[in-house]
């Protein structure tokens, strides 16, 4: 975790002429002394930043950087600070942390059933659904932090079975006649041979 760091001066009181400083700087020029303890005391923001600056009245007031969150206070000041939590694949950022309340670290949600996330996303996205885009079909299936894999649709094998199905419909259909041959003829033969003969004409 992150801290500050106290100076302590000698006692200075309160109606005294002796230079106290706040931060390095002269107490003339509006700096703080800390009257409780008739002793000039300032804060340091390190590892932190400066909130309020230290005054004649006041002390100086820290907060946590960008992309931290204030772990501890004391007396309204951050005195150590943590990074915000990154959430991981498959998680969304359910409410993002910010540095200047204490404890606000970033909440992350796991993603629902058909959607996903990389970390990095406030809302989880839904999968693509490849069969329902022309001509695409899944090619990998979406997880929780990933999106599904669309590829192009393959018409051959439906072609070729059109195809082989047409040629077997026309198998059936004409076995019957391939495969009896005289009583076709002879059929034709009765046919012929009961039709009127026409006389000759010379």
């Amino acid at each position: 975790p992150l801290t500050h760091t106290l100076h302590s001066y000698r006692q200075c009181p309160w109606d005294t002429t002796t230079v106290c400083t706040c931060g390095g700087r002269d107490l003339r020029q509006g700096k703080f002394i800390y009257i409780a303890h008739f002793m000039s005391e300032t804060t340091l923001c390190a590892e932190l930043k400066v909130k309020t600056a230290c005054s004649i009245i006041s002390n100086t007031v820290c907060e946590a950087q960008e992309g931290h969150f204030c772990e501890q206070q004391s007396e309204g000041s951050c005195v150590s600070a943590r990074k915000h939590r990154r959430c991981e694949p498959g998680e969304f950022t359910q409410e993002p942390g910010n540095n200047t309340d204490l404890k606000h670290n970033t909440v992350c949600s796991p993603c629902d059933e058909g959607t996903f996330s990389n970390g990095t996303l406030s809302k989880c996205q839904p999968h693509t659904q490849c069969e329902q885009i022309k001509n695409k079909v899944t090619i990998t299936a979406g997880t929780m932090f990933s999106e599904s894999e669309c590829g192009e649709r393959n018409n051959m094998p439906m072609v070729i079975g059109l195809i082989v199905g047409a040629v077997v419909i026309l198998v059936i259909i004409s076995a019957p006649v391939a495969l009896s041959p005289r009583p076709i003829r002879r059929r034709l033969h009765i046919i012929m041979s009961n039709s009127p003969k026409h006389p000759q004409v010379f």
